[in-house]
């Protein structure tokens, strides 16, 4: 079935999970969040290996980066359990005033990245786990406008090939995705909560990791971003569902 971003508060028509009490994304209140020293003491483990190939295409709502397998996360509020990387992809605004899918205190970024996970403990494939409880972990990066991203480059620049959402997909050369992320020493400052999918089937099913510290992406990326189109043809931007009431869910954090 085919959505899009034109009337996201409709999506419960089509897809009944919208309109569930555990969706995402929503706003990163620091006035309500808790610090849960139990996250400090089991650290989050991000083990991510260089990819040699990965493959780029256009998905009609985003652009999306396949990677391949045993970049892995542990630890953190995933506990025991082993997840898998499978891709990311990333939601942005037709200007630098909006774009990303979760706001910090009411305020959004023009960026968001997501780096979306399997649970391998408890599934024997990524599809399966989509649609199994605790079947997800998804690590969300804020971006600011500023320098070059060189690590995003190799894809930014590869963009023109997939302008189209009936491009066919093309591989891309060496990529690490540890690399895309802030610098490691600022990797143990995150929100975590339950929620879901941003987009259809808005499944409830996810672990959310968001990043404290954002990344910086220049003007010019910014731009190449923004110049994909969608399955209609149209500019693909403002690709970002509204924040979602919380429900009484809890924000936990590993900072005071």
């Amino acid at each position: 079935m085919s959505w899009n971003y034109e009337d996201p508060n409709s999506w419960y028509k089509t897809y009944p999970s919208a309109s569930g009490n555990r969706q995402s994304p929503i706003n990163l209140d620091t006035s309500e969040e808790v610090f849960d020293h139990k996250l400090v003491e089991r650290p989050l483990d991000i083990d991510y290996v260089c990819c040699e190939k990965g493959e780029l295409s256009n998905t009609g709502h985003s652009f999306m980066v396949s990677t391949g397998k045993n970049c892995v996360i542990r630890g953190g509020p995933l506990g025991e359990h082993e997840y898998e990387l499978v891709q990311f992809h990333a939601h942005w605004g037709d200007d630098n005033d909006h774009g990303s899918e979760h706001d910090v205190d009411h305020t959004p970024f023009p960026m968001e990245i997501h780096f979306v996970h399997w649970n391998k403990t408890l599934y024997k494939d990524a599809a399966e786990a989509t649609k199994s409880p605790d079947g997800l972990a998804v690590v969300g990066i804020f971006a600011t406008v500023g320098k070059e991203n060189y690590q995003l480059k190799n894809v930014t620049s590869e963009l023109c090939h997939i302008r189209s959402a009936e491009s066919k997909p093309v591989t891309i050369d060496v990529i690490h995705p540890i690399d895309i992320l802030p610098d490691r020493e600022d990797l143990c400052d995150y929100w975590t909560y339950p929620g879901s999918l941003t987009t259809p089937p808005c499944t409830e099913n996810v672990t959310w990791i968001m990043l404290r510290h954002p990344i910086e992406i220049s003007e010019e990326q910014l731009l190449e971003i923004r110049s994909l189109e969608c399955h209609e043809g149209g500019e693909m931007v403002n690709n970002f569902r509204p924040v979602q009431a919380l429900h009484g869910r809890e924000i936990r954090t590993t900072f005071e």
